[in-house]
């Protein structure tokens, strides 16, 4: 439809070193929630949390003045690194490595 061919449109990869650019990535996220997370990371699990106002809970919150904070899924390399900053590894990295000498049955099972 818009007649564009990869290696002659774009011949150069935009991202040219994926493990890198993931590495900032969840380095610049942790940053933001160490130094803005202040009262929206839980302290108990590491997990972001979001406020959700009085005014939409009616009668759940008998007082007005309390707050509900609920826990929001958060992915755990960032639970991670924000504890650990200056960790070098994180178990908890989303990508797979392929390994070129593992082949067929001896792949890990995940």
């Amino acid at each position: 439809k818009y007649n564009i061919c990869l290696g002659k449109d774009y011949p150069k990869r935009i991202v040219a070193d994926l493990e890198t650019c993931q590495k900032g990535s969840i380095q610049d996220v942790t940053d933001a929630r160490r130094n803005y997370g202040q009262g929206f990371i839980d302290e108990l699990n590491g997990r972001d949390t979001m406020e959700i106002p009085p005014s939409l809970l009616g009668d759940y919150i008998p007082t007005q003045n309390k707050k509900l904070m609920i826990p929001l899924i958060t992915r755990n390399e960032f639970i991670y690194k924000t504890v650990n900053p200056d960790a070098d590894d994180n178990p908890y990295d989303s990508v797979l490595k392929y390994d070129k000498n593992l082949v067929g049955a001896e792949l890990p099972m995940m």
